[in-house]
């Protein structure tokens, strides 16, 4: 038991670790999102969007930016066939700017 210790305090703190770890700001994330979707690669979009919206404390998406990340991914989720998460992004999106059209 002792031995698996060090693995299991490993994989903690590699789940730990900040996102921005990566180099990758909010920004760098959207525009790798947007890049996806437009290749057709709708999982590593969704998953660069979905790590893009997360933010931290200082590395942040814009207003304009958060519109332009959530619809997206919205749209991705509808692509994928995933109806349920397509509807609960646009509803964060409506939410989020009740006056935005996301063609706007």
């Amino acid at each position: 038991m002792s031995g698996r210790l060090p693995i299991i305090g490993a994989v903690v703190l590699t789940l730990a670790a900040p996102r921005g770890a990566s180099g990758q700001t909010a920004t760098d994330l959207l525009s790798a999102g947007v890049q996806a979707y437009q290749d057709l690669d709708y999982a590593a979009a969704a998953a660069a969007l979905r790590h893009g919206l997360l933010g931290t404390a200082g590395d942040t998406l814009s207003t304009r930016q958060r519109l332009e990340a959530l619809t997206y991914l919205a749209a991705t989720e509808v692509f994928r066939g995933r109806r349920d998460s397509a509807a609960a992004t646009f509803r964060r999106l409506v939410v989020f700017a009740p006056r935005t059209s996301p063609a706007s």
